[in-house]
């Protein structure tokens, strides 16, 4: 069912591109707790945070923030300038651009700084 889905039961199957997917599939199978996730909720996803690294599941997000903002400044054209909502948006994903920089930075420095003292 996870690789083909259902049409009778109208269930989409969770591999969707075969190289990532099955991988983060198999990796699921042999976690006890990521398989109980995908059994009861049938999310690759979010089975395989389980099994995901707080590092590497970080710097996935990261990469794909930036890649989503580079996205939206190619499609700027678009952009109807009335519209402060998305402006408000704009605004708000540059406090968060911000406060990530600087929360990694700091982490950084500290890291360097550890590292001298020893």
């Amino acid at each position: 069912m996870w690789l083909y889905g259902s049409k009778s039961d109208d269930i989409a199957p969770v591999i969707t591109s075969q190289n990532p997917h099955i991988k983060q599939l198999g990796a699921v199978l042999l976690n006890p707790r990521a398989r109980s996730i995908m059994m009861m909720r049938n999310d690759l996803r979010e089975a395989y945070a389980q099994v995901e690294s707080k590092g590497s599941r970080f710097e996935s997000a990261l990469i794909n923030a930036k890649q989503e903002a580079e996205n939206a400044m190619s499609q700027i054209s678009g952009y109807d300038s009335t519209d402060l909502t998305l402006l408000e948006i704009g605004e708000d994903l540059r406090e968060t651009s911000d406060a990530l920089y600087s929360t990694m930075s700091s982490m950084a420095s500290k890291s360097t700084d550890g590292k001298a003292r020893k």
